[in-house]
């Protein structure tokens, strides 16, 4: 399934892609979204390939449970990606990761919903190495509630706020 080189302005509707299968990758790399991604658009998902979502830019706010469920056979792929949007709570909760979830070098400057990984778990790393975070609120507290990672959770060359991270961040955190 390719949107690659895409511009959404308009928003993903609620449960647009609820419960799909893909057999191969899901690609939205290179993609503009100024729209938003409803709460549930890609719940309970099943991706046999990768999810790619690298080399874009998300200004649109990415809703409560959007990715809620998601299943991702081999890698969750957002490097160098810009989020200037707001990430609500729980937007990623309960995802199934088989290999890594790659978000080196990406640049995060909306605000981000508590519990934003909560109970997912990732077979591989966690790699956020290189990325900018502009404000505290860009990973806030219980980011990664209840998370089991198989690996890493990789932060090294990462710039923080007031060279600071947000209480609670990895509670619960198995890696």
């Amino acid at each position: 399934l390719n949107f690659s080189y895409s511009n959404f302005s308009g928003n993903i509707s609620e449960a647009a892609f609820i419960g799909i299968t893909v057999t191969g990758d899901f690609d939205m790399s290179h993609t503009i979204m100024s729209g938003s991604i409803a709460s549930r658009a890609f719940a309970s998902s099943t991706i046999f390939g990768n999810f790619i979502w690298t080399h874009s830019v998300i200004s649109g706010v990415i809703h409560k449970h959007a990715f809620y469920g998601m299943i991702v056979w081999e890698q969750l792929q957002m490097t160098m990606t810009a989020f200037s949007g707001d990430l609500k709570e729980s937007a990623f909760g309960e995802c199934v990761i088989s290999q890594d979830v790659d978000m080196r070098y990406t640049i995060w400057e909306g605000l981000t919903g508590l519990s934003l990984w909560n109970f997912s778990f990732v077979r591989g790393s966690f790699l956020f190495d290189g990325s900018v975070f502009k404000s505290i609120q860009s990973i806030p507290p219980g980011c990664f509630l209840n998370c089991n990672v198989g690996k890493v959770v990789d932060m090294h060359n990462c710039s923080f706020p007031n060279n600071s991270l947000a209480p609670v961040l990895f509670f619960g955190l198995s890696a």
